[in-house]
C-alpha cells in the first residue's frame, strides 16, 4: 500500500510540474492566435501587387515592371513584421495586428472616428512624419482601446498612401537617389498589402475564421488550398481586368467601400462552406466545388485589390508631383537596380522602454523547463 501511494504521489507530481510548465505556453499561443487575422496568402498578395502595376499609365507601368520582383517580396512585409513582433514585442504586435482588418459588423459609426464623412486631416492622424516614426504608422488612437482593436486597416491605408507620397516627393527633387527609390518601393509593397487586406471579406467580420459558427479553418482554407496551393489552387485562373488607375480623393472612403462590400460576401462564404462541408471536414472535392460557387466572387475581390492598389499608387504619383516631373526619357535614363537592394521585410524595431516592458509577454524558456525537470527528479527519486 505504501508503494502504491508513493507511485501515486510521483505521478501527481509529474502531472503538476508538466501543467505548470506547459500551461503558460498554451495560453500564450492561444492569445497570439486569437489576435491574429489571416490574410490573402503571400502568393496572392504578391500577385495582386504585380497585377496592380499593369493598371498604371505608361511609362510608369513599364518602369515599375522592372521592379516587380522587389514589390512582390515586400507585399508580404506587413505579415512578416507582425509575426516577428508576436514573438519579440507583443506591445508592438498589438499595434500592428489591427492594421490588417476592420471588424465592421461590430462597430457603431458614431460620427467621431469611423464615419466615412470624417475629414481626413482630423485629430486622429499625425500628418507630420519625423525621422523617428517614418517607418511606423501614426494613428493617434490608443492601441489598447476597443475601437482600435476592432481594426484600423482604413487608417493604415491612408497613412501608407501618405508615406509613399512623401517618398515620391523626395524623388522628384533627387530622381537618381537609389536609396529613396528603395524605400519608396518598399512602402508601395506595404501599401498594397493593407489595401488587399481590406478587400478580403473575412477581414470585415469578427467571425473571421468561422470560429463563431463552428466553421474554424475556413479562412485559411480559402487562402491556401483554394488559391495558392501549387497543385489545387485556382489563383492562376483569376482574371485581372487591369482597369486604368484613377485619382482617389479619399483613400479612407475607397477602403471603407472595400470593407463594406466585402462584409456583404461573408454570409455567402459561410453558407457555402456549411453546404459543402457540413461536418467541418474539407477535402479536395470541396476545393473544386467551392471554387465553382465562390470563384467569381473571389476573382472580383482580388481584381478589386489590384485596382485599388494602382489607384493609390497613381494618386501618390500625382500628389507628389512625380507624375509630371519625370518624362518617359527621364525614366528610361534612370539606372535604378533593385536587384542590388537589401530586402528587409520589416522596419527597425525600437528598443523597449519602461512602459512597453510590462506589456511584453514572455514565453517560458528552456531554463524554466530544465529547472522543473531537476526539481521533479529530486522529488521523485529521493530516498525514502
Amino acid at each position: 500500500m505504501k508503494i502504491v501511494k508513493s507511485q501515486q504521489k510521483r505521478i501527481f507530481l509529474i502531472f503538476l510540474f508538466v501543467l505548470i510548465t506547459v500551461t503558460p505556453m498554451i495560453i500564450e499561443r492561444q492569445t497570439s492566435t486569437a489576435q491574429a487575422k489571416i490574410q490573402w496568402d503571400d502568393l496572392s498578395q504578391g500577385t495582386i501587387t504585380e497585377q496592380a502595376i499593369l493598371s498604371l499609365p505608361s511609362p510608369w507601368k513599364e518602369f515599375f515592371t522592372d521592379s516587380s520582383d522587389f514589390l512582390f517580396i515586400h507585399a508580404d512585409g506587413p505579415d512578416q513584421y507582425r509575426e516577428h513582433l508576436k514573438y519579440y514585442r507583443m506591445d508592438l504586435y498589438n499595434e500592428e495586428a489591427p492594421r490588417h482588418f476592420d471588424d465592421h459588423d461590430t462597430k457603431e459609426l458614431d460620427g467621431t472616428i469611423y464615419n466615412v464623412s470624417l475629414p481626413e486631416n482630423a485629430h486622429l492622424i499625425d500628418a507630420q512624419f519625423t525621422a523617428e516614426d517614418i517607418e511606423f504608422i501614426s494613428i493617434n488612437v490608443s492601441s489598447t482601446s476597443k475601437k482600435y482593436q476592432k481594426g484600423v486597416v482604413e487608417w493604415a491605408v491612408l497613412n501608407f498612401t501618405r508615406k509613399v507620397t512623401d517618398y515620391m516627393s523626395l524623388i522628384a527633387n533627387d530622381p537618381s537617389n537609389s536609396t529613396i527609390w528603395h524605400f519608396t518601393i518598399i512602402h508601395m509593397g506595404w501599401l498594397a498589402h493593407y489595401v488587399a487586406d481590406a478587400t478580403m471579406p473575412l477581414h470585415a467580420t469578427v467571425n473571421y475564421d468561422g470560429q463563431l459558427t463552428g466553421q474554424g479553418g475556413i479562412h485559411s482554407f480559402i487562402e491556401y488550398p483554394l488559391l495558392d496551393h501549387e497543385t489545387t489552387g485556382y489563383l492562376s485562373d483569376v482574371n485581372f481586368t487591369h482597369k486604368p488607375a484613377v485619382y482617389v480623393d479619399s483613400p479612407i472612403n475607397q477602403t471603407l467601400h472595400s470593407i463594406e462590400t466585402g462584409l456583404g460576401n461573408v454570409s455567402f462564404i459561410l453558407e457555402t462552406d456549411k453546404i459543402l462541408a457540413p461536418s467541418g471536414v474539407r477535402t479536395k472535392d470541396t476545393i473544386k466545388d467551392m471554387w465553382a460557387i465562390l470563384g467569381e466572387m473571389i476573382n472580383a475581390r482580388l481584381d478589386l485589390a489590384a485596382i485599388n492598389t494602382a489607384n493609390l499608387w497613381y494618386t501618390a504619383l500625382v500628389d507628389s508631383g512625380l507624375m509630371t516631373k519625370l518624362s518617359e526619357e527621364d525614366l528610361a535614363s534612370l539606372n535604378i537596380d533593385t536587384t542590388g537592394f537589401d530586402n528587409p521585410w520589416m522596419p527597425p524595431i525600437p528598443p523597449e522602454d519602461e512602459s512597453s516592458k510590462t506589456q511584453v509577454k514572455k514565453t517560458p524558456g528552456f531554463g524554466l523547463v530544465l529547472l522543473n525537470l531537476v526539481m521533479l527528479s529530486i522529488l521523485c527519486f529521493r530516498k525514502k
